[in-house]
């Protein structure tokens, strides 16, 4: 995979910067507890710059204790001081868990599986094997896919990084846009993280698969936040657009696109004599609330002589109707 589209904000720095940049994680990687970089000048913010990179571009640098690393400034060089959390023993065993995980995740994949099938079953993986559960008790659990991998437990962060990692390996571009989205609890807007991954050599998509994954547990669909434009996703999503890549064109997806209520109505009828039990659709041409769905409804299936129930939720925001089975 092109290294510009695996770290995607490395080559965002400067020369410079990446060279420290390199320095550091190589260090990182071999566990050493001091990396001597040849700069006098070098100052703090250039080095927690370089760190926030570290933490979006590196996922499998997921022991490195941020908080615990240091800067050393002498007349001809600069130290950093490298903080972990776990001892080398410590670490080497649990990335033998992780690399053993993940291989059993990937190996499951399809030969032959293309591109968006390999997505979507990353996607499907993390939606149905991890739940969203905070760790104060370990917030390194919760932040990295320590947590998701190996406890089927995350935080948006943690989801974000581990979907990464997976791609990582699986040879796909994807990279962690962290920024704020509104609380669906309280409405207000709090730090999230979520992914952008490249579903084509020139097309890429917003996934967020711990909003995903809380709608699956909660028994609705999971495909919500899934291959999403700018525009679908900045409806309770937030970042700085130049931070990130455009992504202009929708990506394949689980839920169904009507422009058209007419084109509604032809699906609804097909999957009613499909004997198909749930689905989502996004219906261009929205309707003002639920009750406007059912009336729909009720009007399809006395044109069609046809009768099914269905429950209905209805999402206005992303113009989504979900219809689902009644036992």
């Amino acid at each position: 995979m092109n290294q510009k589209l695996k770290y995607y904000y490395l080559y965002r720095l400067s020369e410079t910067e990446k060279k420290i940049c390199d320095l550091i994680v190589n260090g990182i990687l071999q566990l050493q507890k001091e990396v001597m970089l040849p700069f006098h000048n070098l100052d703090f913010d250039t080095v927690n710059k370089i760190l926030g990179v570290i933490r979006l571009d590196y996922p499998e640098c997921w022991y490195l204790d941020h908080e615990n690393t240091l800067i050393w400034r002498y007349a001809m060089h600069s130290k950093i001081e490298l903080g972990y959390v776990f001892t080398d023993k410590q670490i080497h065993y649990v990335n033998r868990k992780l690399k053993n995980t993940a291989d059993k995740i990937l190996s499951a994949i399809p030969q032959n599986a293309t591109v968006s099938e390999t997505e979507k079953f990353l996607h499907d993986y993390l939606v149905q094997n991890v739940r969203y559960a905070p760790d104060t008790s370990n917030e390194l659990k919760a932040y990295s896919m320590v947590g998701a991998l190996l406890f089927g437990n995350a935080v948006c962060e943690g989801y974000a990084k581990t979907l990464k990692y997976l791609f990582d390996l699986a040879g796909l571009p994807c990279l962690i846009v962290s920024a704020t989205a509104t609380n669906q609890l309280n409405g207000k807007p709090e730090g999230h993280a979520w992914n952008i991954v490249g579903v084509s050599p020139k097309q890429c998509c917003h996934v967020d698969v711990t909003w995903d994954s809380c709608a699956y547990h909660g028994n609705n669909f999971a495909y919500t936040f899934y291959n999403q434009t700018d525009e679908q996703m900045e409806i309770d999503h937030f970042w700085n657009h130049s931070d990130v890549p455009a992504c202009t064109v929708r990506g394949d997806s689980p839920i169904f696109y009507c422009d058209t209520h007419q084109e509604l109505e032809q699906l609804l009828c097909e999957n009613v004599r499909q004997s198909v039990s749930s689905f989502a659709v996004r219906v261009r041409d929205g309707f003002k609330d639920t009750n406007a769905v059912l009336q729909f409804m009720t009007i399809v299936f006395m044109k069609h002589f046809i009768y099914k129930q269905y429950g209905v939720i209805y999402r206005p925001e992303r113009k989504q109707i979900e219809f689902l089975s009644n036992p």
